[in-house]
């Protein structure tokens, strides 16, 4: 049985090896059985810096450098490039997607240049001139194709630190018929009128979570002078190895970036999520006694949190794991922070509505 190993590929002499490992991989598809796909994780991870025809941007291939290291680290298999063309980042896109049919979570990582057009977000690579209509789609990947109809019954995770300031804004402006943005843009589809941000990846995928490094309508930074990495790639890599759902994970991600950039930037996310997602493995729990606390008086589906007031004397601490009973179903969380009469609360699962006024049961728990 052949065992995958990790895809290292780079500049412009990696359309070879992405093509023999093209058809490696469907070799291995071939020989791997669905027992061996279980819990599997496939990760592509693209870092661009050196263009051609604009300023090179400092950070983005140490960006995926490190993602790709801490991904490894973790369990992923990853294919890697760094320094893409526009052929180099479909053949990846091709071969990810072809891999896929033998992983059950699959995670899209993207740092360096990004722009929207008409509704759809592109991820520039190196080679780009786009000096007419035709290059949009010809030259620039858009990211939905990385979520191909395969993808629908996986768990697949996109990471998007692709909304710095864009040169090749004014260019495609030029065009007359299309409509740009510095980043990527909030809704899929939208009028031929100005905007800026990351567009909503609005591919009808379940189990889809997307994150962006920066809020709608804002550019994210590419770090300040001196620094290996963006404020949103070091605080992923930073957070990746905790074990920790990926809600929680970038619960943990926005707040590092809020404070390296003043607040200026804010990472921001969607999901469809029906289940939980451990990048690094889910935490050993132990055995577990219930009674209820509190009562749900806040939700906030969007910044993945809720607030309880608190009905007991004692005190949850910081990280500890509590339930919430619906009634008809109970959704695990963790104490994020205990305020004067209240804590908030980072739930693990989502895919159950919660209604105001839920009951929360605390989870002490003792180590097998």
């Amino acid at each position: 049985m052949m065992k995958w190993k990790t895809n290292v590929l780079e500049g412009r002499s990696a359309v070879f090896l992405i093509q023999l490992s093209l058809f490696i991989c469907l070799m291995g598809i071939a020989a791997s059985g669905p027992a061996e796909a279980a819990g599997r994780k496939l990760a592509l991870v693209i870092g661009n810096s050196a263009y051609q025809g604009v300023p090179t941007l400092p950070n983005p291939r140490n960006d995926a450098i490190d993602v790709s290291r801490r991904l490894e680290k973790v369990g992923f298999d990853v294919i890697k490039l760094t320094d893409a063309t526009g052929q180099q980042q479909k053949n990846a896109v091709r071969i990810f997607l072809e891999r896929m049919k033998n992983y059950d979570i699959g995670l899209f990582f993207y740092a360096g240049h990004g722009i929207s057009i008409n509704g759809h977000n592109y991820l520039i690579p190196v080679d780009a001139s786009i000096s007419s209509p035709s290059a949009v789609d010809r030259e620039l990947l858009r990211v939905d194709q990385v979520l191909g109809a395969s993808l629908n019954q996986k768990k697949m995770l996109v990471f998007l630190d692709a909304c710095r300031d864009n040169p090749f804004v004014n260019q495609v402006s030029n065009f007359g018929n299309m409509h740009v943005s510095r980043g990527l843009s909030v809704t899929r589809r939208i009028k031929i009128n100005a905007a800026q941000g990351l567009s909503r990846l609005d591919s009808g995928n379940q189990n889809l979570f997307v994150a962006f490094a920066t809020q709608p309508g804002n550019v994210a930074s590419d770090g300040l002078a001196g620094d290996k990495n963006s404020p949103f790639s070091k605080g992923l890599i930073k957070h990746l190895p905790e074990q920790l759902e990926v809600r929680e994970l970038m619960t943990k991600v926005r707040a590092s970036v809020a404070r390296d950039t003043g607040y200026r930037q804010i990472p921001w996310e969607q999901n469809s999520l029906l289940e939980p997602v451990f990048l690094a493995g889910k935490p050993d729990l132990g055995k577990m006694e219930s009674f209820h606390i509190a009562n749900v008086t806040k939700v906030n589906k969007d910044w993945g949190f809720v607030v309880a007031d608190l009905l007991s004397d004692r005190r949850p601490q910081v990280g500890e794991l509590l339930k919430i009973d619906l009634g008809t179903a109970i959704i695990e969380a963790k104490v994020g922070k205990v305020m004067a009469s209240s804590i908030s609360l980072i739930p693990t699962t989502w895919e159950k509505e919660i209604p105001k006024g839920a009951k929360v049961i605390e989870e002490e728990f003792t180590q097998r």
